[in-house]
């Protein structure tokens, strides 16, 4: 009777050593779920997402979320910005821009591969900056690393944007923030003050690309939860009144990737003692029930 008794209670142990060890399994499970159409590593390309994505507004990745945002703000209020909208300037997908309104780009644009904003009082008086926000679409607690770099130009031309280009001094804000969703709240990751690296006006010839400029190295990680968003932006620290002068910043060699949370430790710790547990209570009860 004794013995029945003590082998009743041992499977009725094992039975529950065995839910326990479920629960742990279904829990690592669903600790390491989220995300899962984004492989360790998985990497955002503003440009390469804008070429592959049919998405029309372009605001897409390559797994069909919505990450991208195209915003602008005035003056330095980069926490309350407002949202641009893509518009087609050429047959061709790529010589779109996101802007303001319609047929309208003179004050701040962004294309596929920077942003531009115009420090001529003529043509943005009211002092608007552009942003560009990317917003987390995989789970809670991933870490995300922002990589590369950024090249700030200074240009320029004529009021009616022909003839060769030229460049103006202007110091610029270089901001990078995280907003986090659920407290709405924001972090400055970056906040820096880009010096002119040149002190009178330029003639940079008939490239762009011979204006002044400067690289800006970027390596950042933050842990960010679901909906959580990542955003830059440069800002003019100064105007002209008389010549259509304005900044790009060009982000072609930032990426952004992912690194899947990883799983607490607790969780390893309760499948170790709960199978620890089990055998150890079958053990004793075996050599009770031969002793009896």
């Amino acid at each position: 009777m004794r013995n029945k008794l003590l082998t009743t209670a041992l499977k009725k142990a094992e039975e529950i050593s065995v839910g326990i060890f479920v629960a742990a399994i279904l829990l690592c499970g669903s600790a390491s779920k989220s995300g899962a159409e984004y492989q360790d590593g998985f990497t955002w390309d503003r440009n390469g997402d804008f070429l592959i994505t049919n998405d029309l507004n372009f605001k897409k990745d390559t797994q069909g979320s919505t990450v991208w945002s195209y915003e602008w703000f005035t003056g330095t209020d980069y926490l309350h910005t407002s949202n641009m909208a893509y518009y087609w300037t050429d047959p061709m997908p790529g010589n779109g821009r996101w802007k303001r309104q319609a047929m309208y780009d003179n004050d701040v644009n962004i294309s596929r591969w920077d942003q531009n904003t115009n420090f001529y009082s003529g043509y943005n008086a009211n002092k608007n900056s552009s942003l560009i926000r990317w917003t987390n679409p995989v789970g809670n607690d991933s870490d995300i690393d922002i990589l590369g770099s950024l090249r700030l130009y200074w240009g320029g031309q004529s009021m009616s944007y022909t003839g060769n280009y030229w460049a103006s001094p202007v110091d610029v804000q270089l901001i990078m923030g995280y907003f986090d969703s659920s407290s709405n709240s924001v972090t400055v990751l970056k906040n820096d003050l880009l010096t002119s690296p040149f002190s009178a006006d330029m003639e940079c010839g008939a490239n762009f690309g011979n204006c002044p400029n400067m690289v800006i190295p970027i390596d950042l990680s933050i842990s960010m939860d679901s909906g959580d968003s990542f955003f830059w932006t440069a800002i003019p620290q100064g105007q002209v009144t008389n010549k259509n002068r304005w900044i790009t910043l060009n982000d072609t060699q930032m990426n952004i990737s992912y690194q899947p949370a990883v799983v607490p430790e607790p969780i390893s710790y309760v499948l170790f003692i709960t199978g620890g547990a089990a055998l150890g209570f079958r053990r004793f009860s075996r050599q009770r029930a031969l002793k009896n």
